[in-house]
């Protein structure tokens, strides 16, 4: 007899997995039950499937809710980063605010002291524009009294000044031009233009000049071509090419020969007259200078020449044989000015290094050149030098936009002109005593006289 069906009461009463267990195919198939069972285990896989799914994605929301506090840390901590450093800034710009008052207020006090201690301070000229230091140590009442004679006003920077040998006139070099003023008036004689392309914007002058008669001045510029001026028409007379660098310096011996040292490495010696050639080369690959020749200095006999250079050496040259006698070694840093004093028995080197040394020249004595002195006191690059007449001052012109007078005797700092606002890049010493010019970047060239006050 066929199973009998459950009635509908039972299988109301039976648990689930009863009635699922003992089903009831009506026409007595044999595969019923293979079919449910592979159901029951697809329904439980699938059961099994959406737990997993589940599990990862509350993982996947742990993780994402992990990385959203993260950034909220992150850029809760930038937001006080930058509130920290809004405030650090704030306090610094106020210290800073603080500092350079109490600064002002220092150099205001200094100012003031130096006006009542230092009566070598014209009373014509405001304090504001230069004022005089003095060595304390050398315990005596200041013995020199400085006055500003005249001030230049250029459109550029003043790269270099030099007295006529009879100091009655000053040249300047700047940008695209040579100036030429009376020393005693002020007034402006001449101004030496060359002539440029187009397309050439600026022409520094680094060098200038004058002939020992006073009627050329010279010129050398950073097209590597040195140019000679008649003083008395104000036209170029002669152009002097050969250099294969910037002109840095020039100079003429007593004789009327043009000496001039180039980026190039090398120093020349010039005729000028009509034929306007090169007489000597010094300088050479095994001998010469690594890097260019900044500065030449000849010493009051003719015989010796001296070069400075970027190298950090000095080269002293025989200058009627060209025999390299000595080479100089000692600074630091580039050497930017060389001058021998008037007397021919000291050298003295300016460098980058901040020192200025002085060396002693033993003449004819066969003996080396020692340094004798080193000369510290600047704070910045020390870029030129010049003797006065009597050899008694050696004037120094530095980055720290000063020029300090040095007792060459004693090698003592006396005293200390700040009378620019930027870079006294050229000092020149007239050579009849008494007058003293600095040309700076801050586009002036002044005149200044001093004396003595015993």
């Amino acid at each position: 007899a066929p199973p009998r069906q459950p009635t509908a009461e039972a299988a109301r009463t039976r648990p689930y997995d009863t009635i699922m267990a003992t089903p009831y195919f009506p026409h007595g198939g044999t595969r019923g039950p293979e079919i449910f069972d592979a159901l029951k285990q697809e329904f439980d896989a699938l059961l099994h499937d959406v737990g997993t799914y589940k599990h990862q994605r509350e993982e996947v929301d742990r993780s994402l809710q992990q990385q959203l506090s993260e950034v909220t840390n992150l850029q809760n901590a930038v937001v006080a980063l930058e509130t920290t450093h809004t405030k650090m800034k704030r306090q610094f710009e106020q210290e800073i605010a603080g500092m350079r008052k109490q600064l002002e207020q220092a150099q205001q006090q200094q100012q003031q002291q130096q006006q009542q201690q230092q009566h070598a301070v014209s009373e014509a000229v405001s304090s504001n524009e230069w004022f005089v230091g003095y060595n304390s140590a050398m315990n005596a009442p200041p013995a020199v009294c400085v006055t500003l004679l005249h001030t230049f006003v250029h459109k550029s920077v003043v790269c270099c000044v030099c007295f006529s040998d009879d100091g009655k006139y000053l040249a300047t070099g700047c940008n695209r031009s040579a100036q030429v003023f009376d020393a005693e008036t002020g007034k402006q004689i001449h101004v030496f233009s060359p002539t440029l392309a187009d397309d050439v914007k600026d022409l520094y002058l680094r060098a200038v000049c004058f002939s020992p008669d006073g009627t050329l001045l010279a010129t050398g510029a950073e097209d590597k071509i040195i140019r000679l001026w008649d003083m008395e028409t104000g036209q170029m007379k002669y152009r002097l090419s050969g250099h294969e660098g910037d002109i840095f310096s020039l100079l003429f011996s007593r004789d009327g020969r043009l000496i001039s040292a180039s980026g190039d490495k090398r120093v020349k010696i010039w005729n000028v007259d009509k034929s306007n050639h090169c007489l000597t080369t010094f300088g050479s690959d095994e001998t010469g200078p690594k890097e260019a020749a900044t500065s030449v200095a000849l010493n009051p006999a003719g015989s010796l020449l001296a070069v400075g250079s970027l190298d950090h050496a000095v080269r002293i040259w025989d200058a009627n044989s060209g025999a390299l006698l000595e080479r100089l070694d000692g600074h630091a840093d580039a050497i930017y000015s060389v001058a021998f004093s008037p007397d021919g028995k000291t050298l003295a080197t300016a460098s980058l290094d901040k020192t200025i040394r002085l060396w002693e020249l033993h003449g004819d004595t066969g003996q080396p050149t020692t340094c004798r002195a080193t000369l510290v006191g600047h704070k910045d690059y020390v870029v030129s030098v010049a003797f006065s007449p009597d050899s008694k001052w050696l004037i120094s012109g530095s980055k720290d936009r000063s020029a300090v007078f040095w007792e060459v005797a004693t090698s003592a700092q006396y005293m200390t002109l700040q009378g620019h606002q930027n870079t006294v890049i050229s000092v020149a010493h007239s050579k009849t005593g008494g007058a003293v010019a600095t040309g700076s970047g801050d586009c002036r060239a002044r005149i200044w006289r001093y004396t003595s006050a015993v």
